[in-house]
């Protein structure tokens, strides 16, 4: 009797043994073969969760530009009568610009902080014409500026204000006789919008204001005292690395 008492508890332990381990088994199995989802990729123009300003970036911008062009006085010199009133009224012109640009951005939650550079170049033969017919110019042969720039993130966009010092280049030349040329020194403000349009691109659109004050040019007649301020209207594209 006590064999068989043995002989059965065996069979149970084995029975059941065989019954529960492939539960067991199963329990304990994952099935790691299966990817988790990834999240979805952003797509041209859509927000951001979190906006990429922070980092270094170089670009271009195309813009319209309207110079306005005055004289502040003639200095000492054998000025024709002519040109005692040649240039006392404003004159403007309007050309387009290509310029390029670069920068850094540093982002603190929803501010965005930063410093640009830029340097440009009127395209075409656009000049400024006196008021007595001649071949009178007064043509900036390039300019640049150096300025800082502070804005408020909304989505994928950055609306921003920026200001700073400006220069420019300009060569004058008075009835194909009188020749000069200065660096005009002034300061430039305007706003924009930056758009996120990838990780890495960045698009623009911004106005701004520059005055580039007045300054002596010598010339065959003497000296003339001339200035001009500007205003664009650009669009650009910038790459952030």
């Amino acid at each position: 009797a006590l064999n068989m008492s043995r002989i059965l508890l065996s069979a149970t332990l084995v029975g059941t043994t065989v019954l529960v381990a492939p539960a067991y088994a199963a329990e304990v199995t994952c099935d790691c073969a299966a990817p988790l989802p990834l999240p979805p990729s952003n797509t041209l123009g859509a927000p951001f969760k979190v906006s990429p300003w922070t980092g270094p970036y170089v670009g271009v911008t195309f813009a319209l530009v309207n110079n306005s062009v005055h004289q502040s006085e003639n200095g000492p010199g054998n000025w024709p009568a002519a040109y005692g009133q040649r240039y006392a009224d404003n004159y403007s012109a309007t050309a387009g610009r290509v310029g390029f640009h670069a920068g850094y951005m540093a982002q603190r939650g929803a501010a965005v902080f930063g410093v640009e550079t830029d340097v440009g170049k009127l395209l075409g033969s656009e000049s400024h014409v006196g008021q007595v017919p001649g071949a009178d110019r007064f043509r900036p042969s390039w300019d640049a500026s150096a300025r800082l720039r502070a804005g408020v993130v909304t989505g994928n966009t950055l609306l921003y204000g920026t200001g700073g010092i400006s220069f420019a280049k300009v060569n004058l030349k008075l009835d194909d006789l009188s020749a000069g040329s200065n660096t005009h020194v002034g300061w430039t403000a305007g706003v924009g919008a930056d758009v996120l349009l990838t990780e890495k691109l960045i698009g623009r659109i911004e106005t701004r204001y520059t005055d580039y004050g007045d300054e002596n040019y010598q010339t065959t007649y003497g000296p003339i005292r001339m200035g001009y301020d500007e205003k664009r209207v650009a669009l650009g594209l910038s790459y952030k690395f």
